[in-house]
């Protein structure tokens, strides 16, 4: 039925005709509490607040004013009983040629309005650039359906967005579910909201701690655990890649058996310590909304600082095997290695030591661990690798008597000073990148930290530590 919009009009406008009023009722839809303050973080954090509601214009207005959306100074742009789409694109088009950047903007539209601009292309994309421009934006009148419709729109409009929806309603169920990620705030319209979200709060407060403090930290440790484990796996496998080519690709192993099994579970302190990592406590995340900017800007994980890894890891792991293997042995040593621990296995085993370090090094310089249980934990896990790696060559001969490359290494390497003093240098010069980018850190901190002046003062920190500011969509109901 094409005019069933029309129809149900005219049968509501028969039916309401002769009515005698008994009494009318009113009921104050009040906001939770901390409403203003947390949507004031938010923005402050680089996120875009847009309102999608089933509310007449008026009302959500008052609404937007009371959280902090709307104040009386901003200039505000209406899309509210549009005649069709060349009428909104006129209004965009101008709202959007407006150049004062000394005056906020917000933009107020109505479920006609957005009706015709979902169904026309120019004006889909007027209106995201008109959003993406103003500080805030309240769409009112929405059927459900027009609130996934505008979620999406974002979403296709910048690919790289990243969209959260919040509602309590079953109305708000395809918003939830058309978003990146959907949080349902359990209240009194019933759990439709919870049971089609991702997450499940009990107020619209708590999402400050959600988004800034776990959703933040979450962040920060997948990406430096991608990295890290990426970095470790790469770096080992110049060892081979390096010794496959000095050797005429003979398929020596570069590792005694014993030491090349147990790497994974000797460099498991990457996944423990990212695990519990925590550079800022969370309330120094709640006042300091700046530092979520990481995340939308992807500054953690990304092609470039991919890349970054990759030559670390491939610089790291050839240092590793070229100082000790180069510096201990002959030509001869490394093309026909002995079948018993001899000069080229003595010269393997420290260079699978620098190679042990340098992740534990490495994962000192790029982590943070929690001061609690579990960050006591990694700690004790961390430590305990290394214990482990110490316990586990002194024992290895007895469980390897078939395979002899490895007899007598662990004993002949750390009775000599010439092991030790190459084993210290590889690991220096392999360190001395992270330990380089480390003092750059702290030295543009502290020239920030005195460029800010009051600023810096006022509580503001490292800015997230360099990372750029970016925009973050955010819908919520």
């Amino acid at each position: 039925m094409g005019d069933r919009e029309a129809l149900l009009d005219a049968a509501a406008a028969s039916a309401e005709v002769g009515l005698t009023y008994l009494g009318i009722t009113a009921n104050e839809d009040r906001l939770q509490d901390h409403v203003p303050e947390t949507i004031s973080v938010f923005r402050a954090a680089g996120i875009r607040v847009w309102v999608l509601t089933g509310d007449k214009v008026e009302t959500a207005v008052e609404i937007a004013k009371s959280c902090a959306l709307f104040d009386s100074h901003m200039d505000l742009t209406y899309l509210v009983d549009m005649d069709g789409p060349d009428q909104c694109i006129q209004t965009l088009q101008a709202a959007a040629n407006v150049q004062n950047p000394a005056r906020a903007r917000g933009l107020v539209l109505d479920g006609r309005a957005a009706g015709f601009i979902l169904e026309n292309g120019t004006a889909r994309t007027l209106l995201h650039e008109v959003g993406v421009a103003t500080s805030s934006c309240v769409c009112c009148r929405l059927s459900p359906m027009q609130k996934r419709a505008l979620v999406e729109l974002v979403r296709k409009e910048d690919p790289k967005a990243i969209t959260l929806a919040v509602g309590d309603g079953a109305n708000d169920v395809p918003m939830i579910q058309g978003a990146h990620i959907g949080v349902g705030i359990r209240g009194r319209e019933g759990s439709a909201a919870v049971q089609a979200s991702d997450v499940a709060i009990s107020q619209f407060s708590f999402l400050g701690n959600l988004v800034l403090c776990h959703g933040r930290k979450a962040y920060r440790r997948v990406a430096l655990f991608l990295n890290m484990f990426m970095h470790k796996s790469i770096m080992i496998g110049w060892s081979y890649a390096v010794y496959a080519v000095t050797s005429g690709f003979s398929g020596q192993p570069a590792y005694p058996v014993a030491l090349d099994m147990v790497w994974s579970f000797l460099t498991s302190c990457v996944l423990f310590m990212t695990a519990f990592d925590s550079d800022y406590p969370d309330d120094v995340a709640l006042r300091t909304p700046e530092l979520f900017a990481a995340g939308p800007s992807r500054a953690l994980f990304n092609a470039k600082v991919f890349s970054l890894w990759v030559l670390s890891a491939t610089l790291q792991g050839t240092i590793a095997w070229v100082v000790p293997i180069y510096g201990l042995t002959s030509p001869a040593d490394r093309l026909v290695p002995p079948p018993d621990g001899g000069a080229f296995w003595q010269a393997s085993f420290v260079a699978y030591t620098v190679n042990i370090l340098i992740v534990h090094g490495k994962m000192l310089f790029q982590v943070t661990p929690q001061w609690n249980r579990w960050g006591a934990f990694a700690i004790f896990e961390f430590t305990g690798e290394l214990v482990a790696y110490v316990l586990w060559v002194a024992v290895a001969e007895v469980f390897f008597k078939k395979y002899p490359v490895f007899t007598g290494v662990a004993h002949a390497a750390t009775s000599s000073g010439w092991h030790w003093l190459f084993l210290l240098v590889g690991l220096a010069l392999a360190l001395s990148l992270d330990a380089a980018e480390l003092l750059f850190r702290r030295l543009l901190g502290c020239a920030r930290a005195r460029g800010g002046g009051d600023a810096a003062r006022g509580g503001k920190l490292d800015r997230a530590r360099g990372a750029q500011q970016a925009g973050h969509r955010a819908s919520h109901e």
